[in-house]
């Protein structure tokens, strides 16, 4: 009888462990293949934002290297991360008109919509801007506090000349060749 109850009590024992264990190698499955989808759809929103932008002054936001893209409507911006952990875009000087007419400094917004991020958040963003190869390079970190995981990426992307797009060709001064 004893013996009965040991081999019970064991094998409680077994299947606890075994469903802590199979929920924390799904956790952790789940974390890797999330955060790598978020990876890539915050690169592409990125390199999206950077591919048509000029680099804008040479003041800095923090690390983050300010930019101006007319197809986005950004005058100075910069990439930046919310207090939540997630990924905005600041307009810089940007401005709209509200509901009452005013105008108004455009307010920053996520970069991508905020399901993507499935309960992980972003920090340390670094982008920067090399003069000599014309190219924007960045990096972030993919963080899931619940599981204290971590996923390091990074991006480099050229913008297009602006001065040949739409068959233009443009001349230092701004003047059409």
């Amino acid at each position: 009888m004893l013996a009965a109850i040991a081999v019970l009590a064991l094998l409680g024992v077994m299947i606890t462990v075994g469903s802590n264990l199979a929920t924390k190698s799904l956790n952790k499955s789940m974390y890797i293949s999330n955060s790598a989808l978020l990876g890539d759809t915050l690169n592409k929103a990125i390199i999206d934002v950077l591919r048509f932008s000029t680099p804008g002054d040479a003041t800095e936001s923090g690390t983050n290297v300010r930019f101006t893209c007319d197809t986005y409507g950004v005058i100075n911006g910069y990439f930046e991360i919310n207090e939540n952990g997630l990924l905005d875009l600041n307009y810089g000087k940007a401005k709209i008109h509200d509901n009452d007419g005013n105008t108004v400094v455009k307010s920053p917004e996520l970069i991508v919509n905020i399901g993507t991020y499935a309960g992980l958040k972003v920090k340390d963003l670094s982008i920067r801007y090399d003069t000599e190869s014309k190219t924007y390079s960045g990096a972030y970190t993919i963080m899931s506090e619940e599981l204290d995981l971590e996923k390091n990426c990074d991006f480099t992307v050229k913008p297009f000349d602006i001065k040949y797009q739409q068959g233009l060709i443009i001349d230092d001064d701004g003047n059409i060749d």
